[in-house]
């Protein structure tokens, strides 16, 4: 019994540290149902990225991130200026809240 507890105890550790991926949060948008996620991704602002986009936009003011998984919009405060070319794909670290939308997703920044 000891054993089982020590090997589900390491399992659930390793699987904590596992980065979440854009892609990852789009083929299961309602198992990070309201989780607070810390996604470590590039910041595109309103600039188009070269990569598929996921979700949906909220407003007309989401602003964009990627990873080398894919992209997607994200409505709440942007870290940079969205339209100021000198911060695309500048490296950022933001916690977002993901809110399953029937098929698809949007994703709301907290700070």
């Amino acid at each position: 019994m000891r054993n089982l507890f020590c090997l589900l105890t390491l399992l659930a550790a390793c699987s904590a540290g596992r980065p979440i991926t854009i892609k990852s949060i789009a083929d299961d948008p309602k198992g990070f149902e309201n989780d607070t996620l810390t996604l470590n991704v590039k910041f595109y602002g309103w600039g188009a990225v070269d990569k598929p986009v996921y979700g949906i936009a909220m407003t007309r003011s989401d602003w964009v991130i990627a990873d080398e998984t894919g992209a997607c919009h994200v409505t709440g405060k942007s870290p940079y200026p969205v339209v100021d070319p000198e911060f695309r794909g500048k490296d950022v670290e933001i916690r977002v809240i993901v809110h399953p939308e029937d098929t698809t997703f949007w994703l709301q920044r907290v700070e």
